[in-house]
């Protein structure tokens, strides 16, 4: 096999591996606890703190959809959808496409002392 056709073979095989993580989803709740959360089994639900997790995605999170209730969050390569809340609430469900959908949650998560589980198993 010529070095060309081995170099070609791994981009292409790159790209494909690419496209399947970008191709990634999970959904993800995050909790505001003065709880440290192990398992979501063990919330105590006196710890659990109401936020308008709503308003803070907005003024971090430039590029929002705004779909009545439901609401989705279009980044470079992923996509982070959720549905608003008309008042304050301890935790909330996301939807999240693309591998740097997971990142960029995990970032603000950090700036808000935010707690985050994977549903899926």
């Amino acid at each position: 096999m010529k070095v060309l056709d081995v170099i070609l073979r791994s981009v292409s095989e790159f790209i494909v591996y690419k496209q399947e993580i970008i191709k990634m989803s999970w959904d993800i709740v995050i909790f505001n606890s003065n709880q440290k959360i192990t398992s979501p089994e063990d919330i105590s639900e006196e710890l659990l703190v109401p936020i308008d997790f709503c308003k803070i995605l907005e003024s971090y999170f430039k590029n929002i959809i705004d779909s009545g209730q439901h609401r989705e969050i279009k980044g470079d390569s992923y996509s982070i959808e959720y549905f608003a809340s008309a008042q304050p609430e301890s935790n909330m469900l996301f939807s999240l496409y693309g591998v740097n959908a997971l990142f960029e949650l995990i970032k603000i998560s950090k700036l808000h002392n935010w707690q985050i589980f994977d549903t899926g198993n």
